[in-house]
C-alpha cells in the first residue's frame, strides 16, 4: 500500500536525547538515571491514557523525577524538572535525519511531526533543531486529551490531516508506539537507534533500519 503521509515521533527518534545526560548527572551523579527517568516518562504517560487521567507533558516530567529520587533517597533542586524540560527544547537532531527528511520532501511525501511533547514544548523543539521547514505539521497529542499509544491518538491525528488512518505510516524509535500505530491501521517503520529491543509480542513492523536514510529509500521503495 501506498503511504504517502509519514509521522514522525520526535523524542529520541527524530531529536537525540544525549545532551540531557550532563543534567541527570549534575542532579543524580550518574547519566544512567536519564534512561529511568525517560522509561518511568513513559510508563506514567501510558497509565494516564489508559485510565484517562487528565494531565499534562511537563507534570507527568515532574512526577517522574520525583519517583526516582525519592525511590533513590535524593534531594534534588525545586527548578530541576524545569531544568530538564529546558533542554528538553534545545535538543539537536540526529545526524542522519535532514537527509533523510529531505529524500522524502523532494518525493512528495508529506511530514508530520508528532509527539507526546506538548504543543508549547513542540513547538520549541521543532525551530530550535532547524527541522522547521521538513515537516508540513507539527502535532502535539495535547489536542486530543491523551497519549501515544492510545489508539485515541493515531485516529485524531489521521482526522486532523483528513487522512484515513491507513494510508498513513509511523516512523518510531519506541516499538510500542510502531505497535500503538500499526494495531489501529496504519503502517510502522522501526527507526532501531542505539540497538534497541524490539518486544516479539508486538506487530512486526513493516519496515526496520538503524538510520533514517535507508528508511526513508525503503518508504520510496514501497510507494512505486
Amino acid at each position: 500500500m501506498k503511504r504517502e503521509t509519514i509521522l514522525f515521533d520526535i523524542n529520541e527518534t527524530t531529536l537525540d536525547l544525549s545532551p540531557l545526560q550532563s543534567e541527570f548527572i549534575s542532579i543524580f551523579g550518574h547519566k544512567s538515571f536519564l534512561q529511568l527517568w525517560f522509561s518511568k516518562l513513559l510508563h506514567l504517560s501510558t497509565v494516564s491514557a489508559i485510565t484517562r487521567i487528565n494531565t499534562t507533558f511537563a507534570e507527568l516530567a515532574k512526577t517522574a523525577l520525583e519517583d526516582i529520587t525519592h525511590k533513590n533517597n535524593i534531594e534534588i533542586k525545586s527548578n530541576a524538572t524545569d531544568s530538564i524540560l529546558n533542554k528538553f527544547a534545545t535538543l539537536k537532531p540526529y545526524d542522519d535525519m535532514l537527509s533523510g527528511l529531505e529524500l522524502l520532501k523532494n518525493n512528495n511525501i508529506r511530514t508530520v511531526a508528532f509527539s507526546n511533547s506538548s504543543n508549547q514544548l513542540i513547538e520549541s523543539q521543532i525551530k530550535y533543531s532547524g527541522l522547521l521547514g521538513y515537516f508540513d505539521e507539527v502535532i502535539s497529542v495535547e489536542e486530543f486529551g491523551s497519549f501515544k499509544p492510545d489508539e485515541k491518538v493515531y485516529f485524531s491525528a489521521a482526522k486532523r490531516l483528513k487522512k484515513d488512518v491507513n494510508s498513513l505510516m509511523m516512523v518510531a524509535a519506541h516499538d510500542w508506539d510502531v505497535h500503538g500505530a500499526m494495531s489501529v491501521g496504519m503502517g510502522g517503520a522501526f527507526l532501531n537507534r542505539n540497538s534497541l529491543y524490539y518486544n516479539p509480542n508486538f506487530i512486526k513492523p513493516d519496515i526496520e533500519s538503524d538510520n533514517m536514510i535507508s528508511l526513508s529509500k525503503e518508504i520510496l521503495e514501497r510507494n512505486e
